[in-house]
């Protein structure tokens, strides 16, 4: 359990404190604390795999994690604001795209292919995290910067269905 793993792990951890701060939490500065966490808990995301990358501590159990970590964390928050600054057809095809995409990468796995993360896919990651925060806050832009998500989200999931149906054409 290297630092990278340890800190996606902590990420994950993170995911019912916010859950608990959003239910229970009394404060007029509620969104604000809720914004921060979500926020180092986006932030954490490009630190582990920077960090990875750089000391070359890149493992198995991390390219398994650091995906499933990020899709609980956004699908989390966006379930909690359905109707809050979500629509819930955003929501669906959101959720929809990361169960499809997560699913393809795993079925890969089983013919040890791994699909890596596009370029598009990093910017959809990056685009949702920022509106998440922006809805959080309460912020109307963030709606908008979540429907650019949505349609990235499209574009990004087709793109991964391709390329997992190229792989694993490739074993037959």
């Amino acid at each position: 359990m290297n630092a990278p793993n340890k800190i996606t792990l902590s990420r994950i951890l993170l995911i019912p404190v916010f859950v608990l701060l959003f239910y229970f939490l009394e404060t007029p500065h509620k969104k604000i604390i809720l914004a921060a966490l979500f926020a180092i808990m986006a932030l954490s995301d490009f630190l582990d795999g920077y960090i990875a990358r750089k000391t070359n501590k890149t493992t198995e159990l991390g390219a398994l994690l650091d995906p499933i970590a990020d899709k609980l964390i956004t699908i989390a928050v966006i379930i909690l604001y359905i109707g809050n600054g979500i629509p819930a057809w955003m929501a669906l095809i959101l959720i929809s795209r990361d169960i499809i995409v997560s699913g393809i990468r795993a079925f890969a796995l089983e013919f040890k292919k791994r699909i890596r993360v596009s370029q598009i896919g990093r910017i959809k990651t990056l685009v949702e995290m920022l509106s998440l925060i922006l809805i959080i806050l309460e912020i109307k832009f963030g709606t908008i910067l979540l429907g650019i998500t949505t349609l990235l989200s499209i574009i990004s999931g087709t793109d991964y269905i391709f390329k997992g149906i190229r792989e694993i054409k490739k074993e037959f």
